[in-house]
């Protein structure tokens, strides 16, 4: 069960079968994921849930455009749903879980537990390409796409900056430990790992601008 507070001071409370994944909030609509396989859209006014859509497995948190919410599941599946009614668009199937999406213009990319890094078309859900480190590379986070490039960070202790149009590695960073979190700041992108490293790097160059260490691990960002 969740709760939700906002800006009026107002409370409501939705509850899931199962724990829910972190939510997207698109004007007056939070979408968001659940472990008890479902996507929901909740009214952000009211709590009353505006549709849900049954996967076969859980379902990680979204990515939102105009007219599509994409959501990753454990069942190994992407799946594209119509922002309003719910309705399956298309679903694209690879090799492992698909995690967190984040959608780009015309493309969607995706990690997976044992494939690597995705890029699907946002309209057809043909995978344009598959990125794969040289070791067991396991992609639970949200990628960052900046510019030209896509960043994602991986469980073999790697981030990889990858080009967005050919899905090659154009450098990757050793954290030490296991990516967990992958965010934007500005000109900069920052990741952060289960060792407590914090690294702000120049995606260009790879050249790291600053780096804090935490006592704990990092979680997210």
């Amino acid at each position: 069960m969740h709760t939700y507070r906002l800006q009026n001071h107002s409370q409501w409370t939705f509850s899931a079968d199962s724990a829910l994944c972190p939510p997207k909030i698109r004007g007056d609509v939070v979408f968001v994921g659940s472990r008890d396989n479902h996507l929901y859209a909740i009214d952000t006014t009211g709590g009353d849930a505006l549709w849900q859509f049954e996967a076969s497995h859980t379902v990680y948190s979204p990515a939102v455009d105009n007219k599509t919410v994409y959501a990753g599941s454990f069942d190994s599946t992407l799946y594209s749903v119509e922002k309003n009614s719910g309705s399956l668009k298309w679903k694209t199937n690879v090799d492992s879980t698909l995690f967190a999406p984040v959608v780009d213009g015309k493309s969607v990319y995706a990690g997976s537990y044992n494939g690597g890094l995705y890029r699907f078309d946002s309209t057809t859900g043909d995978i344009e390409w598959r990125f794969r480190g040289d070791g067991p590379m396991s992609v639970k986070t949200c990628p960052v796409v900046a510019d030209r490039l896509v960043c994602a960070g991986s469980d073999d202790e790697n981030l990889y900056i990858i080009t967005k149009s050919d899905g090659r590695q154009k450098w990757s960073l050793d954290m030490g430990e296991s990516v967990r979190t992958v965010t934007q700041l500005d000109d900069l992108v920052c990741a952060g790992a289960k060792n407590g490293n914090i690294q702000a790097f120049d995606t260009a160059s790879g050249v790291t601008k600053w780096l804090h260490q935490f006592e704990e691990s990092i979680r997210s960002s």
